[in-house]
């Protein structure tokens, strides 16, 4: 399988889901995963490829530029819809594509596993929210 690869203008969250603005330090659009760092506390795109960005701290909910401000959908087992079909009870991580998920399967030796998301019986993604990272050995 691939990445999941989000469409920016499709991306929906489930009614009652909180949001909060935040700054960004990389370019973000709606479904990109992301992190916020510890040093800055500036949001950037999740990667598997190293420890410290193999997590999630929420999803970007609109688009900013590089220190721009925008909102991200925060909070586990909230559904969101990626514009793209999930499976259902398939495990989704954070993928080594900066801001992607992709299949548990699909990790190879040396990723760091944060889980992302589960599909859902209507096609969605149900959102975790990960703070520890496993290296796959």
């Amino acid at each position: 399988m691939a990445n999941v690869v989000p469409v920016p203008n499709d991306v929906r969250i489930q009614a009652g889901s909180v949001t909060q603005q935040t700054q960004f330090g990389d370019a973000m659009n709606p479904g990109d995963f992301l992190y916020v760092s510890t040093v800055n506390g500036k949001a950037y795109k999740s990667s598997n490829t190293q420890q410290g960005e193999a997590y999630i701290s929420g999803v970007a909910a609109s688009i900013a530029g590089v220190d721009e401000y925008g909102f991200v959908f925060i909070g586990n087992s909230q559904s969101i819809d990626l514009g793209v079909d999930s499976v259902p009870g398939e495990l989704y991580v954070v993928s080594d594509v900066d801001g992607q998920v992709m299949p548990y399967a699909d990790l190879t030796t040396g990723d760091w596993i944060c889980y992302a998301a589960i599909g859902t019986t209507d096609l969605k993604f149900e959102l975790f929210n990960n703070p520890l990272a496993l290296q796959k050995v």
